[in-house]
């Protein structure tokens, strides 16, 4: 048996109980504890001297202890106090409820420290900060400490052990398949000597450039599997469609502009050709992407097929049915989702069967096999990255290979997106329909919070309704960012008379907390950034981003797009302490700057590679290790070394051992 294959359990001190807490973190082999990335590190190498301390930083200290530990009881804790001194001052360090401590420090002797400091004038404090004797060698003192992603179950500790003996119990070449002349190209790391640096770096470099392996190789896959899957869908044949244009432009209660002219031209153009559409319609949010998209069905059920439109909620689905009933008066239009009473269900299928139902609208339930969709000529998918590309692959192979177009409200510089959506052609949308309000943007300190709350209570009396978006659903190790339960439970002191809903991903019935909001009593959302794309609340006219310097630009810009969807007038209000000139920078462009390609272009421009050792913050398409946007620098590089290997093989029979990753890459997609 491989080494790499073995179970955890075969590894010092990981029993059953053990075993199954890894499990949960999707580690069950020594490959994957070795896979398992950090999500940042600590370089916990420097030393200061006690008198050099500064009130709130974490930083590491040589001390002799001196005298014995006393113990103080207080509110039924035990405190444990040892005091600690270098040649510049004296440090008090306290630990609770640890008895075992009494028996740990030798007066005279010498310890490493590290941890957060406290300073109150010239008292230098810690509390329980992490202690090793002075000298020793492999702990957590002293080197570059990974942190890793973990749980409520497992410690960053039994994870730094699972990993130390995974590390020691590789003897063998770790297999490696990207080849020799990829990475060569590339400039990066081969994988055993990658996955040595990744969790023991001699520096922050090093630490870099293992991640970057690991990043490379998953863009690298992604790509060639869309090279793959376009030159797969050049060689289909489409349904050949055409229809004129102007009875749908004379029924529009509103004009398009150039770009949607220009959009719905590139759409009647390869519906006529005879191949299958694979098209992006790619546009800032309020520009018009729907009614580009009401084209194309119109285009199909004008030919008598028939259309669906697929939407990521059943709340944004419902949405997007009655905009197309709006649009498009005279066709029979059907929702089908996956809450409908049997009964209900039923007689969909049998609009959807016997062809009355010309356009079909729902969520994931219309990729049902069981459905009759023999007669679909074009599928329209919104919001392409919360479906994957395997799922688009899917929709291409209904019938006779549909048309399929697919809308995006994340834009993306046009750099990127000539990589990223290599197997689309694409359509922009750079200006909004006349009449689209500009949401005002603020930045402020969280000391103008309460000013903001009687703001917020004054857009409330008026029945308008605020979101109000945290970094994290629940509270975490690192300090000062605020969670979503607790920022909700604290603003009960601000609202006492109003419900405060809740949101995260993780949260199950997240359509029905959306349409409570949207439509009911409660005025007030407390969520995470899953709210950034999709459903449209016309009554929300305050959003409230708070540390919103932990978030990007084009991420930044997403959240405003849900207000300023009604006639009110709407504010977005970034609260924020930025301690970089990059954070500051970013606050600057949203205040002046509504634009979401050029927005993107200067995020792009701002952050360059990423924020290699900041949280990493996953896309719905569930790149473990890479970002799109983040990181920007590798993905013309994974593209190019791609389109280089498929010139060579352009099936990958050559390299079956890569195709058999990319496989497995799009099968993830397929599972979100």
């Amino acid at each position: 048996m491989s080494t790499l294959t073995m179970g955890v359990e075969g590894l010092p001190g990981i029993g059953p109980k053990k075993k199954e807490q890894l499990a949960a973190l999707g580690i069950y082999t020594v490959r994957d504890a070795l896979f398992h990335a950090p999500l940042r590190y600590e370089d916990r190498r420097g030393r200061k001297n006690i008198a050099d301390l500064i009130d709130g930083e974490k930083a590491g200290v040589v001390a002799v202890a001196v005298g014995k530990m006393s113990v103080r009881r207080t509110g039924g804790r035990a405190l444990y106090t040892q005091s600690f001194r270098d040649g510049s001052g004296t440090l008090r360090v306290t630990w609770q409820n640890t008895p075992y401590l009494t028996r740990t420090f030798i007066h005279g002797a010498s310890y490493a420290l590290y941890g957060r400091a406290f300073v109150s004038g010239s008292q230098r404090q810690m509390f329980s900060p992490l202690h090793q004797p002075a000298g020793k060698t492999g702990g957590q003192i002293g080197a570059i400490v990974p942190i890793y992603p973990a749980n409520s179950h497992v410690s960053q500790a039994l994870l730094s052990a699972v990993i130390s003996g995974s590390l020691a119990m590789l003897r063998e070449e770790v297999p490696d398949i990207l080849p020799a002349v990829v990475r060569n190209g590339a400039e990066i790391m081969e994988l055993g000597r990658a996955l040595f640096a990744l969790h023991r770096p001699m520096c922050m470099e090093e630490a870099a450039a293992a991640q970057d392996r690991l990043k490379f190789e998953e863009l690298f896959l992604l790509f060639l599997g869309m090279r793959l899957q376009r030159k797969s869908l050049e060689e289909k044949k489409g349904h050949r469609l055409s229809a004129s244009m102007e009875p749908f432009y004379e029924k529009l209660p509103f004009r398009l502009t150039e770009g949607q002219r220009q959009a719905v031209e590139d759409i009647c153009r390869d519906m006529a050709s005879g191949k299958p559409m694979n098209r992006l319609v790619e546009g800032d949010v309020g520009s018009g992407k729907t009614a580009v998209a009401a084209a194309a069905l119109y285009i199909a059920a004008t030919c008598n097929k028939q259309g669906i439109l697929m939407a990521p909620t059943e709340i944004l689905a419902r949405q997007h049915a009655a905009s197309l009933r709006t649009l498009l008066p005279d066709m029979e239009i059907c929702l089908l989702t996956g809450r409908l009473r049997a009964a209900e269900r039923r007689a969909a299928e049998e609009k959807i069967a016997d062809g009355r139902a010309r356009i079909i609208v729902g969520t994931q339930a219309v990729l049902s096999e069981k459905l009759p969709l023999s007669r679909v000529a074009v599928a329209v998918v919104d919001e392409q990255h919360r479906f994957g590309v395997r799922q688009r692959g899917f929709l291409s192979g209904l019938s006779q290979s549909p048309h399929v177009l697919v809308m995006s409200a994340t834009p993306i510089p046009r750099t990127l997106s000539l990589t990223y959506y290599g197997d689309l052609d694409i359509s922009r949308l750079p200006s909004r329909p006349a009449g689209r309000q500009t949401v005002d943007t603020f930045a402020v300190p969280p000391s103008y919070r309460e000013r903001m709350y009687g703001f917020i209570q004054k857009e409330l009396e008026k029945g308008n309704r605020a979101y109000i978006i945290c970094p994290r659903a629940t509270e975490g190790e690192e300090e000062g960012l605020w969670d979503v339960e607790g920022y909700a439970a604290a603003l009960t002191a601000y609202f006492p008379k109003e419900q405060i809903l809740c949101l995260s991903g993780k949260m199950k019935n997240k359509d029905e907390i959306m349409e409570a909001f949207a439509t009911g009593s409660p005025k007030i959302l407390v969520s995470t950034t899953v709210v950034e794309v999709g459903v449209d609340v016309p009554d929300a006219t305050v959003i409230v981003v708070e540390n919103a310097e932990r978030f990007g630009l084009s991420q930044l810009h997403q959240l405003r797009g849900r207000v300023g969807r009604g006639k009110e007038k709407s504010y977005c209000i970034l609260v924020s302490e930025p301690h970089t000139a990059e954070a500051r920078a970013r606050l600057e462009t949203m205040k002046k700057e509504n634009d979401g390609f050029k927005i993107a272009e200067e995020d792009l421009r701002l952050r360059g590679p990423g924020e290699f050792f900041g949280l990493r913050q996953h896309g719905e398409m569930q790149l473990l290790y890479a970002d799109i946007l983040e990181d920007s620098r590798l993905v013309p590089v994974a593209a190019r070394e791609a389109e280089s290997l498929l010139s060579l093989d352009p099936t990958l029979l050559m390299h079956p051992e890569l195709r058999q990753a990319v496989s497995a890459l799009y099968a993830r997609f397929a599972m979100n």
